[in-house]
């Protein structure tokens, strides 16, 4: 077990976030330019009176008025779909093998390795130092930015393989 690092998710790919507003039952609008929460990607959110616009650089802007006019919940649901959707795309495109269970990806890498997301926690287990971090780099870049990072006991032993045991 190596780390665990918790994400500020940032929602830069239209395509997943318009996949993610299907898993939470969000309707998706499209593409908008000028409104009164500027130009970009528009969802609206279940149970709220407005829509969401998602910019270019993947941040939202709404207007909620204090939870009056949305629960913001509805809101972190999206993001924690969208951190799914931008691992599970990247577990695809590196050809990594992933399901969900329970809510979780599970992801498992090459190098034998299990990474689970869960919400934007990404946990990581099985590696140790730096293949950790090289492990989830591509999944932490896909999902937004680093809020936190906490580094397991196990992150710093090393890894032998059975010929290194040997006399």
């Amino acid at each position: 077990m190596s780390h665990v690092v918790r994400m500020s998710v940032e929602m830069k790919n239209w395509d997943l976030v318009a996949k993610a507003a299907g898993d939470v039952e969000a309707r998706v609008i499209g593409q908008v330019h000028a409104t009164r929460f500027g130009s970009g990607f528009a969802v609206h959110l279940k149970n709220w009176n407005y829509n969401i616009v998602i910019d270019k650089e993947g941040h939202a802007s709404f207007d909620n008025y204090g939870g009056r006019w949305g629960n913001i919940d509805e809101l972190k649901k999206l993001q924690e779909a969208y951190a799914l959707r931008a691992a599970e795309k990247v577990c695809q495109d590196q050809g990594w093998y992933c399901e969900t269970q329970n809510g979780s990806l599970i992801i498992t890498h090459p190098t034998g390795g299990v990474i689970t997301i869960s919400g934007t926690t990404i946990d990581a287990t099985g590696f140790s130092g730096e293949v950790c971090a090289a492990a989830t780099a591509e999944i932490e870049k896909a999902m937004g930015i680093e809020s936190s990072r906490t580094l397991k006991p196990q992150y710093g032993e090393v890894m032998l393989d059975q010929s290194q045991v040997e006399d």
